[in-house]
């Protein structure tokens, strides 16, 4: 079988369109502080969550926390300010924490970015 003939195969054609609209979930990126990635089944990444899309900052006690989404030609992005200090009482939240935090809510707004970007493709 030539390589043209293996690649318009309908069932591989289909399990490709498959593996591009199937997202991992978060997983680490393998930096040091840890940073988040979601790929496609192809290994694209699709979103970002880390404390370099925020801007150039301490990467141990950052201000903000950068997300980023991409599908296709379309992206999102934002960031998240750390809350180190409890909007209610005042008080101090431990760094680790308020990090940790952040880095969720981060997640959940490019989850939400991401629906919609390939809802949007469809």
């Amino acid at each position: 079988m030539l390589k043209n003939e293996r690649t318009q195969n309908p069932e591989i054609l289909e399990l490709r369109e498959r593996l591009l609209y199937m997202t991992t979930e978060w997983v680490h990126d393998g930096s040091h502080p840890a940073n988040f990635v979601r790929k496609t089944g192809m290994g694209t990444e699709v979103a970002r969550v880390d404390r370099w899309c925020g801007g150039f900052q301490e990467p141990h006690r950052p201000i903000t926390i950068g997300w980023q989404v991409s599908v296709g030609n379309s992206y999102q992005r934002g960031v998240v300010l750390v809350q180190y200090f409890n909007a209610t009482t005042g008080e101090p939240v431990p760094a680790k924490k308020a990090i940790q935090l952040a880095i969720q809510e981060a997640k959940d707004l490019a989850d939400a970015a991401l629906e919609k970007l390939q809802n949007d493709r469809d």
